[in-house]
């Protein structure tokens, strides 16, 4: 590669030295009652049409805290923490999960691809409960009959608690046990009301189980700064915290996105004397796996836990498989786990799971069976729904989608029912593959089952429109969502920027993203990442720089996502010494590029017209020193044929279908394309051929292929028969189809047979362009290009 440029003036710097409580988590949604912004957004995008086809080591840091050991330390660091979290009403917005931890679809953060459930496979439940009770029905039995009265009469009361509570002859246990009851029954208020109450009358002082259990249903409800003030005031006041109080609330700040925040309070934790324990490393591990770029503190941490004594658990492993799954680092994560057996820790099924999902992400979906193999054998942890919903995920990543739907039937036939997240990864992945007809049978067949569709689903059929540029069924699947009782959320914003960005509307994007803010969304690090994507779509480096910048600035480090994102907007222009730049930023920074970064080098190297790069670049896949995906091989189809190298193109769609992966629409089109353009009739026809008998029906692009591959043959009736046939199975031509048919016959000197096709075109709505013109002037000058007139001149 080429020697690594300069890059300041291309990747600003994140401010590491920004103080540690800088807002790194998103505030919890509006509340359900607000407005429809994106509607009346969606109304302007509908109105407008979109343009023609467009032919540093960042590693977050935790501030040094000088090392004091004493309270007013802990008072002095606790007192800085601002609210970054405006807390929501009713808490309830924020608890809403998306779909689990794979976001496959391209959007690991912003618009992604339905997954499976929020901890099934993602090492959940590593702090959520202490002895396993918290949350769970248990609490009931703590109760006194006078304390199940008592409970009835707090959840029946509007206003201030104390008189009931002043009133009542309290038994010993019955605060706590109503503490974990209005918990279950989301009334963080009420528990607020109760603890406070308890704070001011000495024969109830809160105990630790009671700080730690307030705290807790604090966090749930994504009321952080509470936490923060109740715990800051409680130390004034001169209560105990012992590690699980410190756990609570470093658990809140990771439930809701403020990991800074968490490492501080885990080293003011530390430095306090107050020992973590096996829960508060379990959480530790979430959170750097979480934050990306983390891996190097996640191994400090497991290390550390080991030395100071502290066994690890299956959650311990758990988390630290699911933070390799983060940054796809496959391999780790088979290290992880063959360590975690060795350590005589055995594997349950959420391990399985999990490791599932990592290999899911990296495209691996051979090794996914091997797990599977492993875990029918295993009497303790046979497959579930979530198992199966990672290997269909995992299919459908690899662009297998038809195996993936053969799966379920497998898993119906082993008596595993799909749900709804089996339903809407596959509707998600049909949809990105172009294949609505297969999306929306899946959607039928999920509503037949008596399966309802959640946010994620709408979310995914309306990237499916967008994709495709159908805004008024886009508005279909809103007015559906909000008949749904669904509001909008942050992916569903995402998912608009996104749509915009794919359809070149780079005004829309910022639209939209303008709307967000108003709405209430603050973009977290996913929208940054979408909207850095967006307008690299729409061919605006700049924009998307620019947008970089604003992401530091307000307290985010990029991940993976965000370089892939830098990387797709430079290999659409050809810039590929910047991105090479890029590529090897991303590597001093530790993260491990992965198959959609080296995609984007390809696709830069052949933009670029880097062709020694390209093929350099291109036999280390063969070679497997780079893992060669699908994905990979299918950019090397694409890249090649952009280049209009033949053979080599030939040689990636071997080696493809050689690897036991199946084309999807676009590789195929792209096959077709080629060969027509180098005259090689016989081989486009052919592979139309598989590409229909593999279920693939042909599009636009399709058909105009073969329109331009006879036109280049100067058999101008043959291009006119497919325009018919287009019209046959109800594929609408646009100006690029009648415009090639009207320059094969003016080539040919058939003038009015040219004039009959550009009167049908005007009859059906769309006017001349440009292209139409120049097919008539083209023929005008024939003669001048032949050298005839300018002899006579």
């Amino acid at each position: 590669m080429a020697d690594k440029p300069s890059l300041p003036p291309l990747l600003p710097a994140p401010n590491l030295h920004k103080s540690i409580f800088h807002p790194q988590n998103s505030p919890p949604p509006p509340s359900s009652s607000h407005s429809f912004p994106v509607i009346s957004v969606m109304k302007l995008i509908l109105n407008t049409p979109p343009p023609p086809p467009r032919t540093a080591k960042f590693r977050p840091q935790a501030n040094e805290i000088q090392d004091k050991n004493n309270k007013n330390l802990i008072l002095e660091s606790l007192s800085s923490l601002p609210s970054v979290v405006e807390d929501a009403e009713d808490g309830k917005g924020v608890l809403h999960s998306q779909l689990c931890s794979n976001a496959h679809v391209g959007f690991e953060e912003g618009p992604p691809q339905p997954g499976i459930q929020e901890g099934a496979s993602s090492g959940k439940g590593v702090a959520d409960s202490r002895n396993g009770t918290f949350g769970s029905q248990s609490w009931r039995k703590e109760l006194s009959e006078t304390g199940e009265f008592l409970l009835h009469s707090i959840l029946q009361r509007d206003g201030s608690l104390g008189e009931i509570l002043d009133s009542a002859l309290i038994q010993e246990g019955d605060l706590l046990a109503i503490l974990k009851g209005l918990r279950q029954f989301r009334e963080w208020k009420k528990a607020l009301g109760v603890f406070e109450w308890m704070r001011n009358h000495e024969d109830h002082k809160p105990n630790e189980q009671a700080i730690e259990v307030m705290i807790r249903i604090l966090g749930i409800e994504a009321q952080c700064s509470k936490a923060t003030e109740m715990f800051h005031n409680l130390l004034l006041e001169g209560y105990p915290m012992n590690a699980y109080a410190y756990t609570s609330l470093i658990s809140t700040y990771s439930r809701n996105g403020m990991y800074r925040e968490a490492i501080s309070l885990f080293k003011i934790m530390e430095e306090g004397g107050c020992e973590p324990n096996v829960v508060t490393y379990n959480i530790m591990l979430d959170v750097y796996g979480k934050m990306g770029n983390s891996w190097n503190e996640v191994v400090s941490l497991f290390e550390e836990m080991k030395t100071r004594g502290i066994r690890p658990d299956e959650c311990t492993y758990n988390t630290v498989i699911a933070a390799c799954g983060r940054g796809e680092l496959y391999e780790e994560a088979s290290n992880i786990f063959k360590k975690m057996k060795a350590d005589g820790c055995p594997p349950g099924r959420i391990t399985y799971n999990t490791l599932l999902n990592v290999y899911g992400k990296a495209g691996l979906h051979g090794e996914t069976l091997n797990i599977l193999t492993e875990m029918e054998n295993s009497k303790e942890c046979q497959p579930d729904i979530v198992t199966y919903n990672e290997l269909i995920s995992a299919y459908c990543t690899a662009g297998c989608c038809n195996e993936a739907a053969a799966l379920m039937d497998t898993m119906v036939s082993k008596g595993v029912e799909p749900d709804v997240f089996t339903y809407t990864i596959l509707i998600s992945a049909f949809g990105k593959e172009g294949r609505e007809e297969k999306a929306l049978e899946f959607f039928t067949q999920m509503k037949n089952a008596g399966c309802h569709p959640n946010l994620c689903t709408f979310n995914a059929l309306i990237a499916m429109y967008g994709k495709k540029a159908k805004f008024q069924k886009m508005m279909s699947v809103f007015d559906k969502m909000k008949s749904s009782g669904y509001n909008p959320d942050r992916v569903t914003w995402n998912t608009m920027v996104a749509v915009c960005g794919k359809n070149g509307m780079h005004t829309h994007v910022a639209r939209l993203f303008k709307e967000m803010k108003k709405a209430g969304y603050i973009p977290d690090r996913g929208t940054y990442n979408t909207v850095i994507g967006a307008y690299g779509r729409c061919g605006s480096v700049k924009l998307a720089l620019k947008t970089y910048s604003q992401m530091l600035k307000a307290g985010f480090c990029p991940n993976l996502s965000t370089y892939n994102a830098l990387l797709n907007a430079l290999a659409r222009k050809g810039q590929w010494k910047e991105a090479e730049a890029v590529l090897a930023d991303m590597k001093d920074g530790g993260y491990k590029p992965n198959e959609n970064a080296y995609a984007s080098l390809l696709h830069a190297y052949g933009n670029g017209n880097c062709i020694v790069q390209l093929k350099a670049l291109a036999e280390d896949i063969y070679l497997e020193v780079i893992y060669p995906s699908w994905i990979l091989l299918k950019a090397l189809v694409l890249v090649f044929s952009k280049c209009n190298f033949l053979q080599e193109t030939e040689n990636a769609f071997t080696e493809l279908k050689r690897r036991g992966f199946s084309p999807d629409l676009v590789t195929y089109n792209t096959m077709i394309g080629i060969y027509g353009k180098h005259g090689c009739i016989d081989q486009a026809l052919d592979m139309l051929n598989s590409m229909k008998q593999d279920g693939w029906k042909p599009d636009l692009f399709t058909y105009n292929s073969l329109i331009s591959m006879y036109s280049r043959e100067g058999n101008c009736r043959k291009s006119e028969a497919i325009l018919r046939d287009m019209e046959v199975v109800g594929e609408k031509p646009n100006i690029m189809s009648y415009s090639i048919v009207i320059k094969a016959y003016s080539k040919q000197g058939l003038m009015q047979d040219a004039s009959r096709i550009l009167s049908e075109m005007m009859d059906s709505g769309i006017s001349p362009s440009i292209v139409t013109y120049n097919a008539f002037v083209a023929v005008i000058l024939i003669p001048f290009w032949k050298g005839e007139i300018l002899e006579k001149v």
